[in-house]
């Protein structure tokens, strides 16, 4: 942690390097602003700072990345600024060449809406969104937070951040990119009641992957060594997807990638004290649950079972 002007700060650690150079972001910063802030404190606006002239916005970038205290982080592939006076950040990359030779374009691929950026340069330099929040890998380490306040930021926040979170990572797998869960790359936003996903690599044709959304959740958020934590998790992520499930909803993943049987099994090999009360009747009625589902894709009528199956687990999840 480091504070500095009274805003504080947490940096992601860096990406884990994939084999095959995808590009990947390298850090988001995480800070807190002051209740006192100025209320006459500029900020530009995402229109008017990309309208300004290539020019402007290039000065803009290199003042901001001469001032020390503008950075918040480096990983492999470069280096991370604040853009002083907006709500973005830079990514430089090594060794990458004056951006007054560069072109810049605000035409974006999929994948650099998916990673958060707003525009690029033609020699790697990336403007993207500056997510507030703090760093979920230095909340869960406990080395940044105590452990009532992993709770407070995480475990507190309602169903709906963990399912709009699911949704975003399910949108990025039909979109060929997976979320790199390895180092915990979600920002929390207490005071918005969000979670964000910030890291995300393009999967090639030849090599295709599998992710599995829940269990890529509950690697992001939960402490391998906290039984307490990882049970109450792994509840608010179940009772997210049951949101995806219910009559009538069209849901962002397959009903095969939700696998429910397969991910409580997974835990239990993780930490065989996370067991609870009923477990196998939990087992067996969300497996229920997705067959009425696929029911229902079939055209039958299922909403009341549906219902009263959902209610039940709702209630024994709400219990660990």
């Amino acid at each position: 942690m480091k504070i500095t002007n009274n805003l504080l700060y947490f940096n992601i650690p860096k990406t884990r390097i994939n084999s095959n150079n995808f590009s990947l972001p390298v850090s988001f910063s995480a800070r807190k602003i002051r209740e006192n802030k100025p209320k006459d404190t500029f900020v530009l606006s995402q229109k008017e700072f990309l309208k300004q002239d290539k020019e402007k916005i290039i000065e803009a970038i290199e003042a901001s990345v001469k001032n020390k205290k503008n950075k918040i982080g480096s990983g492999c592939e470069g280096v991370v600024y604040r853009i002083e006076e907006t709500n973005y950040c830079v990514k430089i990359p090594y060794g990458s060449q004056t951006l007054k030779k560069a072109n810049m374009t605000l035409k974006l691929r999929p994948k650099d809406k998916i990673n958060h950026v707003v525009a690029r340069f033609d020699n790697g330099v990336k403007i993207m969104e500056f997510i507030e929040g703090y760093s979920a890998q230095s909340l869960r380490n406990g080395k940044k937070c105590s452990d009532s306040s992993v709770k407070k930021l995480v475990l507190d926040l309602p169903v709906n951040a963990f399912q709009k979170l699911l949704q975003q990572i399910a949108y990025a797998k039909k979109n060929n990119m997976i979320f790199d869960s390895t180092l915990s790359n979600v920002v929390v936003n207490p005071s918005q009641k969000t979670m964000t996903a910030i890291d995300f690599y393009e999967m090639q044709k030849y090599m295709p992957e599998d992710l599995k959304v829940l269990p890529a959740m509950m690697e992001a958020l939960a402490d391998d060594n906290n039984v307490e934590m990882r049970r109450k998790c792994l509840s608010k992520i179940i009772l997210a997807a049951l949101e995806e499930l219910k009559p009538g909803v069209e849901p962002s993943l397959s009903i095969g990638d939700f696998r429910f049987r397969k991910f409580l099994e997974s835990e239990e090999a993780i930490m065989p004290e996370i067991v609870a009360a009923n477990w196998h009747k939990l087992k067996r009625d969300l497996t229920d649950i997705e067959c009425l589902k696929i029911k229902e894709y079939a055209g039958l009528d299922i909403t009341d079972e549906m219902n009263e199956r959902i209610k039940i687990v709702q209630t024994l999840l709400n219990s660990y």
